[in-house]
């Protein structure tokens, strides 16, 4: 489809160059003008429907609990629990994570992580890395019931 549109402004131009007695090399540089012109503008499009297909931020909510609701980061891999203050509003509580920092490769400007959510218990929620296969599993602390990610051993 490219090469179409590339032909076709070129015969557009080289009817309008004959028409109007334009020199050949005079439309050489209009043909070659318009095809950078053609370029820069797919390259524009490309560059959106790359970024709109690769959220930084996505909200993702446990189908088993409401208290599973989950905001990532999925560039760097930070993972925030919505949480009711003392106040009674909503807030986002950011979830440590525990392990793996050896094999947690990020690379700038692209997804990195995803997490999963079971439909059989919280504590089947899983973050994983992208590009190493490194996996936290949400799990909480019996004494303070803090939720965290705890690295999963290979």
């Amino acid at each position: 489809m490219k090469r179409n549109k590339n032909y076709l402004i070129a015969l557009i131009i080289s009817f309008l160059a004959t028409s109007c007695n334009i020199s050949q090399k005079e439309q050489l540089n209009l043909i070659n003008s318009s095809i950078i012109e053609l370029k820069s503008e797919l390259n524009k499009t490309q560059e959106i429907y790359l970024k709109s297909n690769s959220p930084r931020y996505q909200i993702v909510q446990s189908p088993i609990a409401a208290r599973g609701t989950y905001k990532v980061d999925t560039y760097k891999g930070n993972v925030y629990q919505l949480v009711v203050d003392k106040n009674d509003n909503e807030t986002w509580e950011l979830l440590s994570r525990i392990g793996n920092s050896y094999d947690d490769n990020q690379v700038y400007g692209q997804r990195n992580y995803e997490i999963f959510l079971s439909t059989l218990a919280m504590r089947f929620t899983y973050l994983i890395n992208l590009n190493t296969g490194a996996t936290w599993q949400l799990v909480q602390d019996p004494d303070t019931e803090e939720n965290f990610f705890s690295a999963i051993s290979e």
